[in-house]
């Protein structure tokens, strides 16, 4: 098996894998499914006749415990529960306006509101109410010993359990409905505790409301009577000021404010007259004998003389030209109607002239007040000026007067909305009460229970039987005259052959396994000794060019050099017992083939035993790599440069992967193909034969470590065999000599 295959993820999590390897049909048969499947056919028609009776027992049985059993009736009560109460009296004046509750908020509350529903305090009430205790509240004694309230309170807590286990409170989905439903044998107490819940809840509610006004009421009341008085304080130093400053007001208002506004409205008045006087003397000269401009001008006596002037006058002109269509110029009636004709255009002249001398005195009126008003105002505006520039103490005694004045009135509305809210009922309201549920679900709910326990029935009796003919053995099995024992005879022939002839293979090939090297121990230096087997190991690491080095080299160009070192190559080193030297023969392996220039990467795939991190340095280069879409740390072990890389198995991984891509000091690497072209892993010993047999998959070569006492070869074919290890991937395995703490001083 290539590296390119199997190294692309991660080996640890390769188990989805082995399990679908351990899934494949096994190699003694061409079909062996089949024959079962054929064989428990046979069975199931030769016993039907039980499966059934099986079958039919198990759903009487189910049937009857469940309509033995007390039943358990559900009443539900519907309540609405509104967050917006909470929110309808505003905190301020500006908030009125925008006193709206998010829906998530709203949410919060109403699931809020059902954890009181099921507080203790609720619940107690009800059990005290109803009597589901010892006895109703009203009954109780008002005197009783410490033993009778002792007994008390533990009936009322074993109730409180019992009815906590009844109770079940949910809100429906998208929305501020909440169903409070009660389990009880009786359907009428169910229907009746429901309802005293909410009721409950009701009471606790409104009582908490009404003392939370009451202390919101009281705090607000005190505060209102301290700005008052603040307020009033301030009034007495703008009162004080003013008559100091002989700055003398009316209604709240400076008489020199007073006197400024008055001649404003003055001037605006004259101005307006001025223009008005100018129109109506422009427009008087523009058309003299239109009658329709004339009545313009208004009602005074001097327009409707000259408005009536110009109707006669338009009457005899109309006169004059139907006499002279008729009659000649000097008859006496044409002449009478010109001379009558003249007087009215003179008369009429005469009125507008004087029209126009009255606008133009009342103009030149107008001008005299606008000049006289702009007097009154630049003098006024002057004081004004001058009594802004002497003191701005005023306007800051004025502004903190206003301030205190709002804050009176917002603490007033609030104290308003307090007392309302005694009377505002809770945020709650019932829309459906609990009735008493049907007696009717009891016998559904029996014949429910016996469909399910006759399909139980019937499948434990067909496993029962498939088990049976499993281990029945020859004396059971299908007689050789019918055609089904004819197939399962021939198919059990073919097996029992193609089993034992891969069982010689297996025995030829594991006869006994191959000794490829023997370790020599490390004494330890002059002048030292051992602590323990670790540091031992450590040492060994350390010194290359020692025995123990020069043999794994020796091994390596025995076993691992026969190919081209260009093909990529995954070696297993596992260990035939704990702590015989594996992990240290694994080092050393991947130090030798680095060595030779090979591109090597070690994985410390012992979760039980990581040792391999004592191998790197505190300046050891480091990177990530990706396998099975996971990035892993990688390290670059000296002095090999980028010959030589271990991933050890740490314990803070995923924070060193962090701090690692923070750093990005070096380029991170995609996969081992391309990158690496032998892959040492060092595996759990053979005592972990499941994590071990996981990594087999994902290796081309497998090298077991043994101690050289009490491991043989005859011993580890056996262990190979249990392992399941291909002949083919076994390469052999190492002796080593354990170091005794004790002997090596």
């Amino acid at each position: 098996m290539s590296i390119s295959q199997d190294f692309v993820r991660d080996p640890r999590v390769r188990s989805n894998e082995h399990h679908d390897l351990a899934r494949e049909p096994s190699p003694f048969t061409d079909n062996p499914w089949r024959s079962a499947a054929q064989l428990l056919v046979t069975k199931i028609r030769e016993n039907l006749a039980a499966i059934l009776l099986a079958s039919v027992v198990c759903a009487a049985f189910a049937g009857g415990i469940k309509f033995l059993l007390p039943a358990k009736y559900k009443a539900t009560t519907q309540i609405l529960i509104d967050p917006q109460i909470e929110s309808r009296y505003p905190q301020t004046i500006g908030e009125s306006q925008n006193a709206t509750l998010e829906a998530n908020a709203g949410i919060n509350y109403v699931e809020s509101q059902m954890g009181v529903i099921t507080s203790e305090r609720v619940l107690l009430r009800v059990i005290r109410d109803q009597g589901l205790g010892a006895t109703p509240a009203a009954d109780q004694p008002a005197q009783e010993d410490a033993t009778a309230r002792r007994a008390r309170e533990l009936i009322e807590n074993r109730a409180l359990l019992k009815l906590q286990r009844a109770l079940t409170v949910a809100r429906a989905e998208r929305s501020f409905l909440v169903n409070v439903a009660v389990a009880d044998p009786d359907p009428e107490n169910a229907a009746v505790v429901a309802n005293a819940i909410v009721k409950a809840y009701g009471e606790v509610n409104a009582t908490d409301r009404v003392a939370l006004a009451r202390r919101t009421a009281m705090e607000l009341g005190n505060r209102v009577d301290d700005l008052r008085k603040v307020l009033s304080e301030a009034q007495g130093k703008l009162q004080a000021y003013k008559n100091e400053n002989n700055l003398v007001g009316l209604n709240d208002r400076l008489i020199v404010e007073r006197t400024v506004a008055d001649a404003t409205d003055s001037l605006a008045t004259a101005e307006k007259a001025e223009i008005q006087g100018r129109a109506r003397l422009k427009q008087l000269e523009a058309a003299p004998n239109d009658i329709a401009a004339v009545a313009a001008f208004g009602a005074d006596p001097e327009s409707r003389q000259l408005q009536v002037l110009i109707v006669g006058r338009a009457a005899t002109a109309a006169e004059v030209e139907q006499l002279d269509s008729t009659l000649g110029d000097h008859h006496p009636a044409l002449i009478a109607a010109r001379t009558r004709l003249r007087d009215y255009n003179q008369r009429i002249n005469l009125s507008l002239e004087g029209l126009r001398r009255t606008v133009r005195s009342q103009i030149a009126e107008a001008r005299t007040q606008v000049a006289a008003a702009r007097a009154r105002l630049t003098l006024a505006a002057d004081e004004m000026a001058k009594l802004k520039q002497v003191d701005p103490s005023l306007r800051q005694l004025e502004d903190t007067v206003e301030a205190k004045r709002r804050a009176l009135t917002e603490l007033e509305l609030k104290q308003r909305l307090s007392e309302g809210g005694r009377v505002e009922g809770g945020g709650f309201r019932v829309v459906s009460p609990a009735r008493a549920p049907n007696l009717d679900g009891k016998v559904f709910a029996a014949a429910l229970w016996s469909v399910f326990g006759g399909l139980i029935g019937l499948a434990l009796a067909i496993a029962s039987l498939a088990v049976r003919t499993i281990f029945e053995g020859d004396a059971t099995s299908p007689s050789v005259g019918s055609d089904v024992g004819v197939i399962a005879q021939n198919s059990l022939q073919d097996s029992q052959e193609d089993a034992l002839q891969v069982a010689r293979a297996d025995v030829k090939s594991h006869d006994e396994a191959p000794l490829i090297g023997s370790l020599p121990m490390i004494a330890p230096r002059q002048g030292l000794r051992w602590l323990n087997v670790a540091e031992a190991q450590t040492e060994v690491w350390r010194r290359p060019t020692s025995p123990y080095g020069l043999e794994v080299a020796r091994i390596y160009e025995k076993v691992f050099c026969s190919g081209a070192k260009s093909c990529p190559e995954a070696v297993l080193i596992t260990g035939a017992s704990p702590q015989c030297g594996a992990s240290t023969f694994a080092a050393n392996i991947a130090r030798a083939a680095a060595a030779q220039g090979r591109r090597v990467l070690l994985i410390d795939a012992h979760k039980e035993h990581p040792t391999l991190g004592l191998t790197i340095g505190a300046d050891a280069p480091k990177t990530l790599i990706k396998l099975a879409n996971r990035w892993r740390p990688l390290f670059r072990l000296q002095p090999y440069g980028q010959s030589l890389n271990l991933i050890p198995s740490l314990d803070n991984e995923d924070r060193l992967c962090r701090d690692i891509a923070d750093e990005n000091e070096y380029q991170r690497i995609d996969g081992i193909n391309g990158n690496f072209d032998f892959v040492v892993l060092d595996g759990p010993d053979a005592t972990k034969a499941s994590d071990l047999r996981m990594l087999l998959p994902a290796a081309s070569k497998v090298v077991f470590v043994a101690p050289r006492d009490g491991c043989d070869g005859a011993r580890l074919a056996r262990l190979l065999r249990d392992l399941s290890i291909p002949p083919e991937k076994f390469a052999g395995y190492v002796s080593s000599i354990l170091v005794e703490v004790n002997e090596a001083a």
